[in-house]
C-alpha cells in the first residue's frame, strides 16, 4: 500500500517486492498492520498470477468501494 510518502506491506519477502522496489525506486517499510495509514491511502496494490482472482478481487472492490 503506498500512504503519503511511504510505501508500506506486511511482508518483504513476497515474489515480487524485489520488482516494484526497482520500479519505484525505494525500499518498502514492513509493517504489523496497516492502520491509520490506510486513511490516506493512496494506491492498494495487490499482484497475483491467477488472473481470474484478480478479476474477482477488482469487482468485490468496485461493489463494497465504488
Amino acid at each position: 500500500m503506498f500512504s503519503g510518502q511511504d510505501w508500506l506491506l506486511q511482508n518483504d519477502a513476497g515474489p515480487h517486492v524485489e520488482h516494484e522496489t526497482f520500479t519505484v525506486g525505494f525500499p518498502p517499510i514492513v509493517v504489523a498492520e496497516f492502520g491509520k495509514a490506510l486513511d490516506t491511502a493512496a494506491k492498494i496494490v495487490g499482484v497475483s498470477k491467477n488472473h481470474d482472482f484478480l478479476t474477482g478481487c477488482e469487482i468485490e472492490l468496485a461493489r463494497t468501494h465504488g
